[in-house]
């Protein structure tokens, strides 16, 4: 677990949210991100913890709106999502699930095999209890696919709730990503912006310990 802390040292007076996510490195064109953590009326001076951990939960939907329960998902590890004796259900199926990119080594990913034969369905990806991914129309017998970096990505707007898609305009003012690898603790602090100023907002990333 990566324990971080938002620290506001901005000349933001706009009460902008900070939008904080993460890009599925296997998404189909057309799937956006999500916000997966958004902080809100965050004021100059501000602390704001919060923590990053390695592990990540799935469940998916059907087009009736019914779901299955979430469970725990690992790189390599294969799922199906399907009606059984219990109703509709995810359950775990291999742990050698490998994806084939243009690289001639293959990546272990998180893969959800819908084999409902109902339909198309929706597969989503929690951390930390918040939606992080969602695979949209995937059809029956097809998979979706995640991995993901151990970085994240920040970028500000005027408001926006987790959960929410990030549309084209948001995703327009994010240039900032930061990596994790190796981080256990770190503090996460915006700087510039303000009225009357061309300043952008800048995060830096300052490991402790």
């Amino acid at each position: 677990m990566v324990e971080l802390n938002f620290i506001n040292y901005s000349n933001d007076t706009n009460n902008s949210s900070i939008v904080f996510f993460q890009q599925n490195e296997l998404a189909n064109p057309g799937e956006s991100p999500i916000a997966w953590k958004v902080i809100q009326n965050s004021m100059r001076g501000d602390n704001h913890p919060f923590s990053f951990t390695m592990h990540l939960f799935v469940d998916a939907a059907d087009s009736s709106g019914n779901r299955t329960q979430q469970q725990p998902a690992y790189y390599g590890q294969e799922l199906k999502a399907s009606i059984g004796t219990s109703g509709y259900q995810i359950v775990a199926v291999g742990s050698q699930f490998l994806v084939y990119t243009d690289d001639p080594i293959p990546i272990p990913a998180i893969g959800v095999n819908n084999a409902s034969e109902n339909g198309n369905i929706a597969v989503n990806v929690y951390r930390d209890g918040n939606l992080l991914a969602t695979a949209t129309g995937v059809a029956p017998v097809k998979y979706a696919t995640f991995k993901f970096s151990p970085s994240i990505w920040i970028g500000v707007t005027n408001y926006m709730t987790e959960g929410d898609v990030l549309n084209s305009s948001v995703m327009a003012g994010v240039s900032t990503k930061l990596s994790l690898l190796g981080i256990a603790k770190a503090n996460i602090i915006m700087t510039g912006g303000g009225p009357g100023t061309d300043s952008p907002f800048k995060f830096t990333l300052e490991p402790l310990g």
